[in-house]
């Protein structure tokens, strides 16, 4: 996704949409044991939503079993998992992921597609450190700094 599609808040609220119409579908469906879904949403932090979206965005679709109280989480497109990182990096060319859980990115799942997964800590050390200043660089400064 462009940065510029990320300012829209049509986006955002498009996607709230979507969102709804999957818990939806979800909430109609019965558990296993018979029992109906009742919604039961959990918080999360909301992450790279413009501020007037965090209160839509803090919590996700959730459901629980009104007879054996198995939990249930509808499909969402405001929350991305990590099989949604790698075809976003896959499909945007990537090399890196950086990412606070490596732990589900190891380096021999990413080989297969030319990816890497860095914690943040070593991307800026990387960064601060590089001889190539890339912040100072002819093709960062070409760009506009995007």
């Amino acid at each position: 996704m462009g940065h510029n599609l990320l300012q829209d808040p049509k986006i955002f609220q498009w996607l709230y949409r979507v969102d709804e119409a999957l818990a939806e579908e979800t909430r109609t469906t019965r558990c296993a044991c018979g029992g109906k879904w009742h919604r039961a949403d959990y918080p999360r932090k909301p992450r790279g939503c413009l501020r007037d979206f965090r209160m839509q965005y803090a919590s996700r679709f959730s459901f629980c079993c009104s007879h054996c109280r198995k939990r249930r989480t509808s499909p969402s497109v405001r929350v991305f998992g990590r099989r949604v990182m790698v075809a976003a990096a896959i499909h945007g060319s990537a090399s890196l992921i950086v990412t606070f859980n490596l732990k589900d990115f190891p380096p021999e799942r990413l080989k297969p597609y030319n990816l890497t997964a860095q914690h943040p800590d070593d991307f800026i050390f990387d960064l601060w450190t590089a001889e190539d200043d890339p912040w100072t660089t002819s093709s960062w400064s070409d760009s506009g700094g995007r």
